[in-house]
């Protein structure tokens, strides 16, 4: 799964092509309508995560700092991109409750390999995921931090942290995790 408006439908029809080109089963959370239209006329499986829950109150908060940011590029507006990532969490927590594994990426991402015996530990590098709930990539890259004596790296820096690709088994320790992930969101969302 990934997720984007029509700003960043070139991403996200690159990221289709290289999933395709592996034959992987996939499916784009439209954030608009223009996204929507662009993938039924590309014939993308598509899910229209901004017109679900729209009696949720987490939603209707979301989508409402969605608009004021403009749909265009959201990276632009904080509060905006927290509302998607609010609308993001609500789609995964109905996906892992309907009994569906989860791995979402982010649309600049390309995929060049299927990612499945990795993260379900197949492969015998990482055999140890298969024990794993989650599993959470990075932009963390701070070579400086990680390596300091006196630091913990930059996992406990105060920045954004970026997640290039998430992995969620369904079950209820991901259900957990991405619940209160959306809480927090909420609650960064609805600050002043």
């Amino acid at each position: 799964v990934t997720f984007a408006t029509k700003g960043m439908m070139d991403f996200a029809l690159n990221w289709v092509l290289h999933i395709r080109a592996l034959h992987l089963p996939h499916m784009l959370g439209a954030m608009d309508d223009a996204m929507v239209d662009v993938c039924e006329r590309w014939a993308i499986p598509v899910h229209a995560v901004h017109r679900d829950n729209p009696e949720d109150a987490h939603s209707r908060q979301a989508m409402s700092g969605l608009m004021g940011a403009g749909m265009a590029n959201l990276r632009g507006s904080d509060k905006g991109f927290a509302g998607l990532g609010v609308l993001k969490t609500l789609f995964i927590q109905r996906l892992l409750k309907d009994g569906h594994d989860v791995l979402i990426s982010d649309t600049d991402t390309a995929w060049f390999k299927d990612p499945r015996p990795i993260v379900y530990g197949r492969d015998p590098k990482y055999a140890d995921f298969r024990h794993a709930d989650l599993l959470i990539s990075t932009d963390c890259i701070d070579s400086t931090d990680d390596e300091s004596a006196g630091n913990s790296g930059c996992w406990y820096t105060p920045v954004q942290k970026n997640t290039g690709m998430m992995f969620f088994k369904a079950n209820n320790h991901s259900i957990t995790f991405v619940r209160e992930w959306e809480e927090r969101l909420v609650i960064y969302t609805t600050c002043p």
